[in-house]
């Protein structure tokens, strides 16, 4: 049986986990006021340029554009998986995780080679103990925007599609709907497939100027960075949505701890008295005799 000195010492401890869990959801509600206020700006710029490619997929073919080109045979396909740095965030990072393994046993069934890009240091720790090809990993940098990183994963993208490394890009990452709900999401960066827009655009009669080519060889590429930069605020604000969450369920879940651990305490103290007042009577009832 614990002693009073030893409840004493574990109410202290859960205390102090109690502080540092509440100055955790502290920051993280923080960091997640100023990453939802930067998403919220950041989609209507994503959303304009998806409706552009949209409308100009819906006036080319697919041989004008190799980004718009399928391949006929899916030799090796290339992962872009987005996670967190950090923990203690619940369940965000194994969500991520467990959609990219479940696509991945259909993926290999068909493709000859996958490979990995991975954003965050949890999801890099992970796929490397699976012994998968790592293409490049990107961590969080002091100093380093999202969109400096969306400018530099876009590049390496397009130029492992342009170099035929892979066939084809896949996204996944967390998409913010509401500080309780995150929906993980996979997408198909390249090639693009006007399909997935999901409108029935027709081909209409357009004006290219100066030319068709250099408009798609200026638009496209563009849009592959603002799905890249969307993902990455998607997936920081559902992170510190779920941190926030996290933490505010732990500093809960302390402060349970520590009032069934007083109670205990107290018993135990009273019992501790009665036991003594007991053994004081009883010594004067004896030396009356």
């Amino acid at each position: 049986m614990a002693t009073l000195r030893d409840l004493k010492r574990r109410i202290t401890s859960v205390k102090n986990t109690e502080t540092i869990t509440r100055a955790m959801q502290m920051v993280a509600a923080a960091k997640f006021r100023r990453a939802q206020e930067t998403l919220f700006k950041a989609r209507p710029y994503s959303e304009t340029i998806k409706k552009l490619t949209m409308e100009m997929c819906g006036s080319i073919s697919i041989d004008d554009h190799p980004f718009l080109v399928p391949s006929e045979e899916q030799k090796s396909v290339g992962v872009l998986v987005i996670t967190s740095d950090k923990g203690l965030c619940s369940s965000f990072n194994n969500n991520i995780i467990l959609s990219v393994e479940k696509d991945i046993r259909g993926l290999k069934r068909k493709a000859g080679e996958i490979s990995f890009i991975t954003v965050g240091r949890k999801g890099y720790d992970y796929f490397f103990k699976q012994d998968v090809h790592i293409i490049n990993k990107y961590f969080e940098e002091k100093g380093q925007t999202d969109k400096d990183v969306s400018r530099k994963i876009a590049k390496e993208v397009i130029k492992s599609f342009m170099d035929e490394k892979v066939n084809e890009i896949r996204l996944y990452y967390t998409t913010f709907k509401s500080v309780a709900r995150h929906e993980t999401t996979r997408q198909k960066l390249l090639p693009i497939d006007p399909g997935e827009f999901g409108t029935e655009a027709e081909p209409r009669d357009s004006i290219f100027e100066p030319n068709k080519n250099q408009i798609l060889d200026n638009i496209l590429p563009k849009y592959i960075e603002s799905q890249i930069f969307k993902a990455l605020l998607e997936s920081h604000a559902s992170e510190q949505a779920a941190r926030m969450t996290a933490m505010d369920v732990a500093t809960t879940n302390c402060r349970e701890v520590i009032s069934d651990l007083s109670l205990v305490y107290n018993k135990a103290r009273q019992a501790a008295i009665t036991t003594e007042i007991l053994d004081i009577v009883g010594g004067a009832e004896a030396l009356k005799k």
